[in-house]
């Protein structure tokens, strides 16, 4: 070693190395899975409708983006007269509805679609891709630039007939029901941000007195937006996540965080599988969403009814 070097400047280096490689690469008690989940949920067959208390449930798989990747979703139809009347030709207004963060349709929002076709409006729901019984990959991964593109080609296949998948299983007088000019978009949490951003959007391609569906389908009215206890301002939300427990995760929740979430993009860059946290968790472990002491319970009531401990959906990349 040179006599003008000391010993803490050599060390500097691969000390310094180290500690990016150990963030990096090294052991995370925070992440819970090192694995991508299986492509696709619970089985399920395009087409097969499933009969209620004054509903029709059918499944419905169609393309969501150009490559031919499909993303499942639940039509409901009215099957009693309500309150609601249907236009001239019969038609029933329409409800289009995506779920929040890390949520899958399975998880207690159809029953709030079973409550609008009781009431004698149709609704559409659906799981983004990588989520429930879509398909795309990696799963469970909360991008809003592809939960926007996936709401929007629902958009267009309630807009036009001819977007419906081959083999949907769908009669024309069943989706016909549905009115394309009296349109509800439905959304919760972070998908009450999405609607409105979508409303605002589609309000900004009007043409005459209908909405314009980015081209890909006929006109198209919204007439209602319903954002339930919706993710507006992100710099809000960071400023609360960064606050003391228990109305955040605190500075030290949020190194871990940012730790595991460093994880995971180097492991993609690699080309490796994703880097899991859990959405919601304990007091005091590191999840996506912010820890409240109901959030966890909250969660668990919700899913735990309806599918198994390995896809309740508590894992979200990092």
């Amino acid at each position: 070693m040179p006599s003008n070097v000391s010993l803490p400047r050599a060390l500097a280096m691969p000390t310094a190395l180290g500690l990016v490689a150990w963030a990096l690469f090294g052991p995370n008690r925070d992440v819970v899975r090192w694995a991508d989940f299986p492509v696709g949920g619970p089985a399920r067959v395009n087409g097969t409708v499933l009969q209620g208390p004054g509903w029709a449930r059918t499944d419905l798989f169609f393309e969501c983006v150009s490559s031919g990747e499909l993303c499942h979703g639940w039509y409901f139809q009215p099957a009693l007269s309500s309150a609601f009347e249907p236009s001239a030709d019969g038609k029933v207004p329409l409800v289009i509805m995506a779920s929040g963060l890390g949520a899958q349709i399975d998880f207690g929002m159809d029953n709030y679609a079973k409550a609008f076709a009781q009431a004698g409006l149709a609704a559409f729901l659906f799981d983004y891709r990588g989520f429930g019984s879509s398909g795309g990959s990696p799963r469970n991964l909360a991008h809003p630039g592809r939960h926007l593109a996936d709401l929007r080609a629902a958009l267009a296949l309630a807009a036009s007939e001819a977007g419906l998948a081959p083999g949907a299983g769908l009669a024309a007088d069943a989706w016909g029901k549905a009115d394309a000019s009296r349109v509800a978009l439905w959304g919760t949490s972070l998908a009450g941000g999405h609607v409105l951003a979508l409303a605002g959007e589609l309000g900004r391609r009007q043409s005459g007195d209908a909405g314009l569906l980015l081209g890909q389908a006929g006109p198209m009215m919204i007439r209602a937006v319903v954002a339930q206890s919706p993710h507006l301002d992100g710099r809000a939300n960071r400023a609360k996540n960064a606050s003391p427990p228990p109305a955040g995760r605190g500075l030290r929740g949020v190194l871990r965080l940012f730790r595991a979430a460093l994880q995971d993009v180097a492991r993609a860059a690699l080309g490796l599988e994703p880097a899991y946290v859990p959405i919601v968790g304990p007091l005091g472990s590191v999840t996506n969403a912010p820890n409240h002491p109901r959030s966890f319970f909250g969660v668990l009531l919700l899913s735990a009814p309806r599918v198994s401990q390995k896809k309740k959906g508590l894992f979200l990349l990092g």
